[in-house]
């Protein structure tokens, strides 16, 4: 026997084929001497938990096979084992260690009988909460292990789902509720496969829609439905007490443990406990609760238009509180517009309804905005956040084609209220003193234009005059780039602008192509042009901004700006590529060439989400052809896109060397580093877009 064990110590942590023979034939070997396992039972379960750090597969399947057989044969090395886990889950410290230690409890536990092994079971699920909760918060890498080990466990002992739930939260040293994020998820994974057969739950969608793609397959669940039922209440009541009634904000890890939940509501679940949970917090910790709103309603898959009426005005009255309850204020509003602009397309009278009292939050605001209800807010922050709440809000209302005749007559009509709140919006941002609160209005002004079916002719005075005269440039950016954005979003408002194209536009093109500080305005007022005007081909000037050594389309520029900015650079490649510009691009021969290279440069060295962007631009203008032609037109001109882009890449593939050096601090990795570079060729240019 001693010498068994001394063998067992030399191998433990040898080389791989050392430890599986130990294993699988060694200690397998003895285990068959009942006498030998009982007695030794303590000791065999200390050599077991001693390999919680095998990463290689093969010696950590040996151990579990040895584990089961052990098991089969020997009750009282299953007690032992699992006051073993229980005593070791304390020193549970690396991934490898937790991965093994769900592995056995797993185990473990379906070695327990269902009735008299149930407070065991429910300790082990309770030590469980450990490792789940490294897991989840380590690479997703590791996740897909640790979620198979646990959900397995769960589908085939429904039985212990509520222990699950109990075991989902403990206690820390100071007494405060720790919510276990990776029991939650595990939880939430088993019971939420398909749509609950409940009250609202038609309009509520399979919630594997947005789990995780690489998540591994659970087994069929025998979970009953009241079973389920009952499980997910439990955890919307842990979620409304918990996360929402917390002491502390949740972060955006425990909310996300919460996605299934979420995506699986009713109408019931959230008019009658999630809303009102969210009402009742509000109003006494703000902050708290707004922090979880900042997130949850995107998350919801039934129309929330529904209960915005509720929690908007809760929320308005914290955007003149303190500065940072404005900003979760502000984060909260967006998260409720996104929500009801993913269902604002809905034709039932309760979304309009629901969308018209929205639109009165947006008058009130601009009301005190605009000193038409009380006095101006005097605090500069305060009319900040203002301005971006009302920017927030126009985002609940979708952007329409006013062009189209058959537009849906139920749909909810809010160009009448844009239009009122544009015009107000001009007298505030005229009789702003501060940069600031100026360019917030400013932004505010460029979502609701959009929505607006005509704009007022006052309204675009405005913003020319600030666009050629404010005395800083960063206020007449902004004016720019209220203009584009009209002109970007809504093509019926194109013609209010021509005037502001021909005259400021073209001053702004003209300074730019000289002075480098100015690129970026020369850019927006170049977008602006090609858009707005018909004739472009008259005027040397358009045609001189669209050359191959324009500073407007340097390859440059697909790294230099980013985020909203990178947008306003592909919009200027998509226009100009556009059947409006045919005439242009004729008359200027290298300007195609220049934008496709611009774009593949984009592609190549700009950041990751101006690189999303990019590949969209060019499936869409192979796909469309840059506009809607006639008969075949659109067709043939994608495919001559299309060429022109695969000309571009190998141009790229010649002259590497000449991509932007910022190339590397946009972090791109893979780089440029010659000609013979496998990592990009045109023709896996031309691949990666076949299927457009």
């Amino acid at each position: 026997m001693a010498a068994v064990f001394a063998k067992a110590e030399q191998s433990l942590f040898s080389k791989p084929q050392e430890r599986i023979f130990l294993w699988l034939d060694t200690l397998k070997g003895e285990i068959y001497d009942r006498e030998f396992l009982d007695s030794n039972a303590a000791k065999l379960a200390s050599l077991v938990i001693s390999t919680s750090s095998y990463e290689d597969r093969a010696s950590s399947q040996a151990v579990v096979t040895f584990v089961k057989e052990s098991l089969k044969r020997s009750d009282v090395f299953l007690k032992a084992f699992a006051a073993a886990l229980v005593k070791g889950s304390s020193s549970v410290r690396s991934n490898a260690d937790a991965i093994s230690f769900l592995r056995w409890i797993s185990i473990v536990v379906l070695f327990l009988p269902e009735s008299s092994g149930k407070k065991a079971a429910a300790k082990l699920l309770e030590v469980a909460s450990t490792p789940l909760n490294l897991l989840y918060s380590s690479p997703h890498l590791r996740w897909p292990a640790a979620r198979r080990s646990i959900v397995s466990l769960l589908s085939q002992r429904p039985d212990l789902l509520l222990d699950a739930v109990a075991s989902s939260k403990s206690s820390s040293a100071n007494g405060s509720v720790v919510l276990n994020v990776g029991m939650i998820a595990a939880v939430l994974d088993v019971i939420i496969r398909e749509p609950f057969k409940k009250s609202g739950s038609d309009r509520s969608l399979p919630p594997s829609s947005s789990s995780s793609s690489s998540s591994p397959a659970a087994p069929r669940s025998r979970v009953p439905e009241t079973l389920r039922i009952q499980v997910k209440d439990e955890m919307l009541k842990l979620f409304c007490s918990e996360v929402i009634g917390g002491k502390e904000r949740p972060s955006r890890e425990t909310l996300f443990a919460f996605r299934r939940l979420l995506a699986a509501l009713t109408v019931d679940d959230v008019s009658n406990v999630l809303v009102p949970a969210f009402v009742r917090v509000l109003r006494r910790q703000s902050d708290v609760a707004m922090t979880a709103l900042a997130y949850v309603p995107p998350m919801i898959q039934i129309d929330f238009s529904s209960f915005a009426a509720e929690l908007i005005p809760l929320i308005i009255q914290q955007l003149r509180s303190k500065e940072s309850v404005r900003a979760l204020a502000l984060d909260s509003l967006r998260s409720i517009a996104q929500a009801i602009s993913n269902h604002s397309s809905s034709r039932s009278s309760t979304s309009s309804n629901n969308l018209d009292l929205v639109a009165k939050q947006a008058v009130s605001i601009r009301a005190i905005l605009d000193g038409s209800a009380e006095a101006k807010p005097k605090a500069v922050g305060e009319r900040v956040t203002l301005a971006l709440a009302l920017q927030a809000l126009a985002e609940a209302f979708r952007v329409r084609d006013f062009e189209k005749k058959e537009e849906d007559k139920d749909a909810f009509d809010v160009a009448p209220v844009a239009e009122s709140i544009c015009v107000s919006l001009a007298n505030v941002i005229k009789d702003e003193p501060m940069e600031e609160a100026k360019i917030a209005a400013l932004g505010a002004l460029g979502v609701w234009l959009p929505r607006c079916s005509a704009v007022a002719p006052a309204v675009v005075t405005q913003i020319d005059q600030g666009a050629q005269k404010d005395p800083k440039e960063v206020v007449r950016r902004a004016y720019l780039r209220t203009a584009v954005n009209a002109v970007v979003e809504s093509p019926h408002l194109r013609p209010s602008f021509k005037a502001m194209a021909e005259t400021t536009a073209a001053k702004v093109v003209t300074d730019s192509l000289t002075k480098p500080l100015l690129r970026f305005d020369g850019i927006q007022a170049l977008l602006l042009a090609l858009l707005v005007l018909d004739d472009t081909v008259s005027t040397p000037l358009w045609t001189a901004a669209v050359k191959a050594d324009s500073l407007l389309l340097h390859p440059s520029n697909a790294s230099r700006y980013q985020g909203t900015d990178a947008r306003v650079v592909l919009a200027l490649v998509s226009a100009l590529l556009s059947p409006h510009q045919a005439a242009l691009r004729k008359k200027a021969l290298s300007a195609e060439a220049a934008a496709c290279r611009l774009l593949v440069a984009a592609l190549v060295v700009g950041t990751k989400e101006t690189r999303a962007l990019a590949k969209a631009t060019a499936r869409r203008l192979m796909s469309e052809g840059g506009g809607v032609g006639i008969g075949g037109s659109e067709i043939r001109r994608g495919s001559e896109i299309a060429a022109a882009l695969v000309a571009a890449a190998a141009f790229w593939t010649a002259n590497s060397t000449e991509l932007p050096a910022l190339a590397v601090e946009s972090g791109v990795s893979g780089g440029i580093s010659g000609s013979s570079s496998s990592s990009f060729s045109s023709s896996s240019f031309s691949s990666s877009f076949s299927s457009s």
